[in-house]
């Protein structure tokens, strides 16, 4: 089993309003988000930072690499500008990661970070 970690920031003054949007998140993506915790962005005063994880069964290395483009996808798919890709790398552990710069558009989504993470 593997672990995806997310680390996103939501442009909103209701923490409520990201409880939403993740939680129609998790239905879109049919994996339970584990660990969630929501917190105001200590930077910016008008952004909550979510921090969770969602678990990968039994996948080879390529499907892992998949399924973290599709969560990213999944998570802001008209993002496709704005998405960087790190990886993936292979030494003694699987390294890929994506991040999501959204700072310049008019969405509540301003950032995210999804890792998978090592074994």
């Amino acid at each position: 089993m593997s672990n995806v970690r997310f680390t996103i920031n939501y442009e909103s003054r209701q923490k409520s309003r990201v409880h939403s949007f993740l939680k129609q998140y998790q239905a879109e993506i049919g994996s339970e988000l584990k660990a969630l915790k929501i917190e105001q962005y200590w930077k910016m005063e008008h952004q909550f930072q979510a921090q969770f994880f969602v678990s990968l069964y039994a996948l080879d290395k390529e499907q892992k690499v998949y399924k973290v483009l599709k969560l990213a996808n999944q998570l802001w798919s008209t993002g496709y500008l704005n998405w960087t890709i790190n990886g993936p790398h292979e030494n003694q552990t699987l390294i890929f990661e994506c991040i999501l710069n959204n700072t310049n558009d008019d969405q509540p989504l301003k950032w995210a970070h999804l890792q998978l993470e090592a074994e």
